[in-house]
């Protein structure tokens, strides 16, 4: 029974690690966490093998197992932009610092600048009246507006992360604007126009 258990938590694993993989290819992870998280399916489904060659198995390894499997799996959804998982983790990073302006700024010049946080997933927005919706996935900006239609960009965030470069991907028209990541509030502000996460 426990050996069969591992066998599926195997399955799991190699599923886990095509769909980082598949990540990957579209860009909706990053690629440096990404690989490391190919690797550690990879390191975590030889365990599983090894575990199922020995005579005696407990149930504490099995549980030790489940929940590396659910830790991998968590950290897997929240980088490849799955929600409630990105959510989850951007509450974590808020909490833990990692946005802090203030430690930004007191490194520079120390280390290598410390890139602005990237907002995931789908934000909203009501302003005069009109939805609209910015949708972060990876490097890709999608802004879809009762006005103006849907949109899509690749874009990039200045190192302050007061700024964003949207790069239009069927004109190629390169715009500027002022931005700001509320991480801690779930709140993107785009040329002074307020996105809530929904």
């Amino acid at each position: 029974m426990r050996k069969l258990i591992l066998a599926v938590f195997a399955t799991i694993l190699i599923a886990l690690g095509v769909f980082t993989v598949f990540s990957l290819v579209n860009n909706n992870i990053e690629t440096m966490i990404g690989t490391l998280l190919v690797v550690a399916s990879l390191v975590v489904v030889l365990w599983c093998f090894s575990l199922q060659q020995k005579v005696r198995l407990s149930w504490g390894t099995v549980v030790l197992v489940l929940v590396v499997v659910l830790l991998l799996s968590s950290t897997t959804m929240a980088y490849a932009n799955v929600e409630p998982f990105v959510n989850a983790k951007d509450n974590l990073l808020a909490k833990s610092g990692s946005s802090d302006k203030s430690l930004i700024s007191s490194v520079k010049g120390i280390v290598p600048a410390i890139p602005a946080p990237r907002p995931s997933g789908t934000f909203t927005a009501h302003k005069t009246g009109i939805k609209a919706s910015a949708t972060f996935r990876g490097d890709i900006l999608e802004i879809d507006d009762e006005m103006t239609g849907r949109k899509v960009f690749v874009y990039q965030i200045s190192e302050d992360g007061e700024t964003i470069q949207c790069t239009n991907v069927i004109t190629g028209e390169v715009t500027t604007l002022k931005f700001n990541y509320l991480m801690d509030y779930g709140i993107v502000i785009i040329d002074d126009v307020e996105y809530y996460r929904q």
